[in-house]
């Protein structure tokens, strides 16, 4: 954490602002050896008013309250690393069960309440859990009030299941009134760009992809505080490489594998997505460099192994 950015801050806090979004950097670890580095902003700074407070149960949110007491919120530069997520798989069950527990005494009590039942939802996706989340999301957006930020987050997560299910045009429809609802924001494009890719639409989903790209460069503060959806920046490049590839835009997914590897070298989707490229332009040598390397980096991918065996025997025309 940066302390003195902070005292920076709120030496020169403008009346306007009620509330700060502070850079939170979270770590997890791949189930191929990996680790991926997400950057998010947060609210987790904010005025001392008895009439801003924290609601809900768990996951507790301030920024409906300061938007009823006529506040905005800010960027800031002030960072800092959360740890709560790099857990081993049966801590982070165990820390889901309890959250479950927790908002669905908090339903009995309230079972209307379209906050808890959206967090109840999410919390049954991480549990694996679909069938259950979207009974929860979808009753989120029956009881949840017109203006409420929770709404656009519903229909995000519901598309996330949707998607999971195969139910791709559904997804989309959820995503798009997501949208209509808070333009400025990267968690419906990402919905987007999965859903059209599986339908095989390149074109939309590239054009999905290169939105989501946007607003992870220039994220907006509402969609920030409503909960936006954010991957390393390594992956966001491997999508629109992938989808370029498939638009046979050679050239232009090459550059995007490169740019995704200047974040991450090690990312193994841009390795192998320049080794595609490289096969595909008859370069089987440099193929198999690309693929030796990604798989020295992930001996247990089985798909690098296979793909590795395949451009060795592949016979140039």
């Amino acid at each position: 954490m940066n302390p003195d950015q902070v005292l920076r801050t709120l030496n020169n806090v403008q009346t306007s602002t009620g509330g700060f979004l502070i850079s939170v950097q979270s770590f997890f670890e791949r189930a191929d050896g990996g680790k991926d580095v997400f950057t998010t902003n947060l609210l987790r700074l904010f005025r001392n008013r008895e009439n801003i407070q924290f609601e809900g149960i768990i996951h507790e949110q301030v920024l409906e309250s300061i938007f009823r007491s006529g506040y905005e919120v800010a960027y800031t530069t002030i960072h800092f690393l959360h740890t709560g997520y790099n857990l081993s798989p049966t801590s982070m069950v165990s820390k889901q069960e309890r959250n479950l527990q927790l908002l669905s005494k908090a339903l009995e009590r309230k079972p209307n309440d379209a906050y808890n039942l959206m967090q109840r939802g999410k919390t049954y996706m991480a549990l694996g859990k679909n069938d259950e989340a979207e009974k929860d999301l979808t009753l989120s957006l029956k009881y949840v009030k017109n203006d409420s930020i929770v709404t656009p987050q519903s229909l995000n997560y519901l598309g996330i299941v949707q998607f999971q299910r195969k139910a791709y045009i559904e997804a989309i429809e959820n995503a798009e009134k997501s949208l209509s609802i808070l333009p400025k924001q990267g968690f419906a494009q990402f919905i987007l760009g999965e859903c059209y890719t599986e339908l095989q639409n390149y074109q939309k989903a590239l054009q999905a992809y290169l939105e989501f790209e946007k607003c992870s460069n220039s994220p907006d503060p509402l969609a920030s505080v409503a909960g936006e959806y954010t991957i390393p920046k390594e992956q966001i490049y491997f999508r629109i490489g992938r989808t370029c590839t498939m638009l046979r835009d050679y050239k232009k997914a090459e550059e995007i594998f490169k740019l995704g590897l200047t974040f991450n070298k090690k990312e193994a989707g841009c390795l192998v997505g320049l080794a595609d490229i490289a096969l595909k332009l008859g370069k089987k040598q440099l193929a198999i460099q690309f693929l030796e390397y990604a798989l020295k980096l992930y001996p247990l991918r089985e798909d690098i192994q296979v793909f590795l065996q395949t451009a060795k025997s592949y016979t140039m025309l």
